[in-house]
């Protein structure tokens, strides 16, 4: 930290390095804003591997940042999120609290201006990915898997996020590969492999009062193998009403996929919501 600390308070270009190995590495965050609002290029040459259990809902988590540039090296990046011991809880344990966090191993958070790329992410304890309150990101040549009957292990995950480019990565999880929640603007998803999985979808939306719209969404020349679900739009049953529009789905191959195009007005994982009750998705 003390490292980062320097890195982002220097008056000029700056480095911040993680050299080849492998470490052990305990829930983190680099926060900005950084001087003169230029973050640290931040270079991953190694492995990094979370501990078994983790008491943060975050592993590592860039906060508050400008223009970042986070990249790994040549496939040899990984972050290594140990999540079997929290699968094995299963979706359920989220109401006992005796329970492990389904912690995302790589979190965006208020960061604008950034390209993140070259990294390999594996068995995170929840989603892989996220972003959250972020402009203007590029992400490419990730690499993501995770065992088919892992929980809640989402590849990519976005929300309340506007001008977001994923693109040119292969996904392979127990989750959607790419979620698009509320408060996505202006989404490209482009030459995505995803499988095994629940494919790529947009929400799920609805599930609570005053979420944001989802709006601009374009998922193109992909393929998706061995998955439950192909392209997919999910929302809650209920009272809360949630708008999404100017959903492009196009040039997408789907092999051995359950449900190739699928909109779900009772979303309901667990069966812990009322499915008697429904958003109207208008078409």
């Amino acid at each position: 930290m003390s490292a980062w600390e320097e890195a982002c308070a220097f008056k000029g270009d700056s480095i911040f390095l993680i050299p080849e190995g492998t470490f052990l590495v305990a829930g983190v965050t680099f926060s900005g804003p950084c001087f003169n609002n230029l973050s640290p290029k931040v270079l991953i040459f190694a492995t990094l591997i979370a501990p078994t259990k983790l008491t943060t809902d975050v592993w590592i988590h860039f906060h508050s940042l400008r223009h970042l540039l986070l990249t790994g090296f040549d496939g040899s990046t990984v972050l290594n999120g140990q999540g079997a011991q929290t699968w094995s809880f299963g979706s359920a344990c989220r109401h006992r609290m005796t329970c492990p966090i389904f912690t995302t191993s790589l979190k965006l958070t208020g960061v604008s201006h950034a390209i993140v790329k070259n990294i390999s992410l594996v068995d995170s304890k929840g989603f892989h990915v996220a972003m959250h309150g972020c402009d203007h990101i590029h992400l490419y040549g990730f690499n993501i898997t995770a065992p088919w009957n892992s929980q809640n292990t989402d590849g990519i995950h976005i929300s309340n996020s506007t001008n977001i480019n994923v693109a040119n990565s292969h996904i392979g999880v127990g989750d959607d590969c790419v979620s698009i929640g509320p408060g996505s603007f202006d989404v490209l998803v482009s030459n995505i492999r995803c499988g095994p999985g629940h494919g790529i979808s947009v929400g799920s939306l609805g599930r609570y009062k005053n979420e944001m719209d989802v709006i601009g969404i374009r998922v193109e020349n992909c393929t998706i193998s061995d998955t439950q679900n192909g392209v997919r739009v999910k929302t809650w049953p209920g009272n809360y009403s949630s708008n999404a529009a100017h959903l492009t789905f196009q040039n997408i191959v789907m092999n051995n996929v359950s449900n190739p195009i699928i909109i779900d007005q009772h979303y309901c994982p667990n069966h812990s919501c009322d499915t008697k009750e429904v958003n109207y998705f208008d078409a």
